[in-house]
């Protein structure tokens, strides 16, 4: 049985647990500007699980902080404006055979900027996050951006979700964005 939502601890493997954002609420994310964010957060000694996080500005209230979804492969369970977050390799080349690795990597980096000009700069405006879903709306100017992790994902975006797992706690708030899992 294949779990998603990895424990984690920042900085070392035997760091303290980063901020549950359920026992933190969602207004400590709501109206912070976004400085930047990355596909590839986390370690686990031999690679990295590929956390998505956000790095968030500084409030009179809040350190800069990252809020970090610690989920396996969280490109592959998500949507970002209705589009899968992340098409892996494996993937990409089944659904285009004679592309080769170089067009695959070039469709990673083409999806990594795309969202690093939508998200850099922008303020979280909205957030819902249960146990079985997560939508996370960004706004930049006058467009809005969605993040999501759907009811139902396992079937749309190839997850299965253990019944046990929660996504309020897939969400954490890390003063820096090294998390061990």
């Amino acid at each position: 049985m294949k779990r998603y939502v990895l424990a984690c601890h920042e900085g070392a493997p035997n760091g303290p647990a980063p901020k549950l954002l359920s026992e933190q609420g969602i207004d400590r994310i709501l109206h912070r500007t976004i400085l930047g964010w990355s596909p590839n957060i986390g370690l686990y000694g031999a690679g990295g699980p590929g956390f998505w996080g956000f790095k968030l500005a500084e409030t009179d209230q809040y350190p800069e902080e990252w809020l970090i979804l610690t989920v396996w492969n969280a490109g592959d369970c998500l949507l970002f404006d209705g589009e899968k977050g992340e098409v892996v390799a494996a993937e990409f080349i089944a659904m285009h055979p004679d592309a080769g690795v170089e067009a695959f990597y070039q469709h990673y980096v083409a999806r990594i900027n795309e969202i690093t000009e939508k998200v850099v700069g922008s303020k979280i405006i909205e957030a819902c996050i249960t146990p079985a879903s997560s939508e996370i709306l960004f706004q930049q100017a006058d467009r809005t951006h969605r993040l999501e992790i759907p009811k139902g994902a396992g079937s749309s975006l190839g997850r299965s979700w253990q019944s046990e797992e929660n996504q309020r706690d897939a969400w954490v708030l890390s003063e820096q964005n090294e998390l061990w899992a």
